[in-house]
């Protein structure tokens, strides 16, 4: 995203989000002041193994993080399948992912053709299951399932208001178990099926292969909607993500709706 783009998504998240917490606009401003260049920092295998020990998908995801490649999907052209149970589909790890996705975009736009609760909640789901990382837990936390599978969704204050989409990706990951997938990937696809079904969200490429993981990931990783912006800066910083990230990603909450935090103000980006 170019700058003056950047600029004006941070205007228009800045006013949604204080419209729901008063206060935050403050926060909010302090963090687009310090912008800077985008984090190219890289994790796990990436940071250690040469390019050539990379594989092609490995290549390709350490590309969009250094900035040398594109992380969308600008063609909306997809070709056609194979049958869901056929041994060509079997054999085609991204095939069963297509059915996945089709279902998931069906349970996600209403009859007006816009975005609806369940695929606000799927992009919010993606983010509480990854994170739970930071560069100070090591391989512990992060994009790994444990929301559903250690039952973070119900047992941790934070993700109240999540209750119902975690039932739905249960109910999606029970209907397509079979075919290898993990609850991980499903979350994260989940977040990505929401984000582009939303009004000019952006066609994000997808990636799969994350492991699950039933441990309960750290605590105190994800942000209060009141946290300050040294705060902020320096919780996201950890992650490796820089200002200009963590305003993207409060661009986001332009399309959110919270009901539980500001609860005279429910329904509010």
């Amino acid at each position: 995203m170019r700058r003056p783009a950047l600029l004006k998504a941070v205007a228009v998240a800045m006013a949604a989000a204080a419209a729901a917490y008063p206060g935050m606009d403050q926060a909010l401003a302090e963090v687009e002041k310090r912008q800077g260049p985008a984090s190219t920092s890289l994790i796990g295998d990436l940071a250690e193994l040469h390019d050539r020990d990379l594989s092609p998908t490995g290549k390709a995801i350490k590309d969009i993080l250094v900035g040398r490649g594109d992380g969308q999907k600008l063609s909306r052209r997809v070709g056609s399948v194979p049958p869901k149970t056929s041994a060509a589909c079997a054999r085609d790890k991204c095939c069963i992912w297509k059915y996945i996705a089709d279902d998931m975009r069906a349970a996600m736009v209403g009859s007006a053709g816009r975005c609806n609760n369940v695929a606000r909640a799927a992009v919010r789901l993606g983010f509480h299951d990854a994170g739970t990382w930071s560069k100070d837990t090591g391989r512990a936390g992060g994009a790994d399932g444990s929301i559903l599978l250690a039952r973070e969704c119900e047992e941790r204050r934070e993700n109240k208001g999540l209750t119902e989409v975690c039932a739905r990706m249960r109910a999606w990951f029970d209907e397509y178990k079979g075919f290898g997938i993990s609850v991980a990937d499903l979350i994260q696809m989940g977040a990505t099926v929401g984000t582009v079904s939303c009004p000019l969200g952006p066609r994000v490429r997808s990636f799969v292969g994350r492991r699950d993981s039933s441990e309960p990931s750290p605590r105190g990783l994800l942000p209060s909607p009141l946290a300050s912006a040294d705060t902020l800066v320096s919780m996201f910083a950890n992650k490796t993500i820089g200002p200009a990230g963590l305003v993207a990603l409060v661009g986001a909450h332009t399309t959110s709706q919270q009901r539980r935090r500001a609860t005279g103000r429910r329904g509010g980006s």
